[in-house]
């Protein structure tokens, strides 16, 4: 009981702290940028100049405030007394909390322009791609059906996982371009064409293992972002993107409002059923939702 009261106040703080966190080095750099004379540009500004692979502006806007958002409202629901012995939270805390650290770490690097903190900050954005995935695994996202408010809280989840996906992606050819291995990003358009390619192949399949259609969201609006952020510069990668970022949409007008992939057998022990059946995942019943109450926080409390 202790050990989960200390995990659910370590997560919400994890997550409001690194939000914070991430705001106020942003700010910093800001303040700081605007000090230097105009023909000297930060060390990010031409890292992202040089790679081919990252969105436009606008896309980072789109996404973030969408995750944070709900990254918030799931910190505080899983911290209510009421959540304090929640099986999937119960798990999933440790890794909120590691999400959200090394997304405070992120932002203290990114604040920073020596060619280390550079690196640094590429590498941890393709660290906290495992820890997002451990997080959507925890949450049984795709795998068990939940009733709100917990349904909709599991969605900043899935866009975290995603939009790291694609982060990675371009964080790795940054990293690769910063420590002067990648010496022609410029002139490479065939190459981050196949790059951002194998990236939809891969989020795809994740996706389809993952069951959950919302992963794919960020696909769509990373590839959008690169897409319009390098037409009429790098016509073939823009025409690349775009293509990609359309066919991602029609994945999603398909099965983004089954909110799943694969087909779920719903199976309770008293009710009958037909063993070669199969069902979409539905939402639970109330029968349902009372069991696993009583489930997670005992009968005495489930009432």
């Amino acid at each position: 009981m202790k050990k989960n009261l200390i995990w659910q106040f370590s997560a919400a703080s994890s997550v409001i702290g690194g939000i914070v966190a991430t705001y106020a080095f942003g700010a910093y750099k800001r303040r700081k940028e605007n000090k230097m004379r105009s023909d000297i540009l930060p060390k990010y500004r031409r890292l992202v100049d040089k790679n081919l692979l990252t969105p436009a502006d606008w896309a980072f806007y789109t996404i973030w405030p969408t995750i944070y958002a709900g990254s918030i409202g799931l910190a505080v629901h899983q911290a209510l007394p009421s959540n304090r012995n929640h099986e999937r939270y119960v798990k999933a805390r440790p890794w909120l909390a590691l999400c959200y650290r090394l997304n405070a770490a992120f932002g203290y690097l990114f604040s920073r322009q020596d060619q280390k903190s550079v690196i640094g900050s590429q590498v941890v954005t393709i660290l906290t791609l495992p820890a997002a995935l451990k997080l959507h695994q925890a949450l049984e996202i795709g795998k068990t059906p939940v009733a709100p408010p917990e349904k909709y809280l599991r969605i900043p989840v899935s866009l975290y996982a995603g939009w790291l996906s694609v982060a990675s992606m371009v964080a790795g050819a940054g990293t690769l371009i910063a420590s002067g291995t990648w010496k022609r990003p410029k002139q490479d358009e065939e190459l981050a064409a196949g790059v951002v390619a194998a990236t939809a192949g891969l989020g795809y399949v994740a996706a389809r293992r993952l069951n959950d259609p919302v992963y794919l969201v960020p696909f769509v609006v990373g590839f959008s972002g690169i897409a319009v952020k390098q037409y009429g510069k790098n016509n073939l990668l823009a025409g690349v993107a775009g293509a990609l970022a359309l066919a991602k949409l029609a994945v999603l007008v398909k099965y983004l409002p089954k909110g799943t992939f694969k087909r779920k057998r719903v199976i309770e022990e008293d009710d009958n059923y037909d063993l070669g059946a199969e069902f979409e995942m539905v939402d639970p019943t109330p029968q349902q939702i009372k069991r696993e109450r009583m489930k997670e926080v005992g009968p005495a409390t489930a009432m």
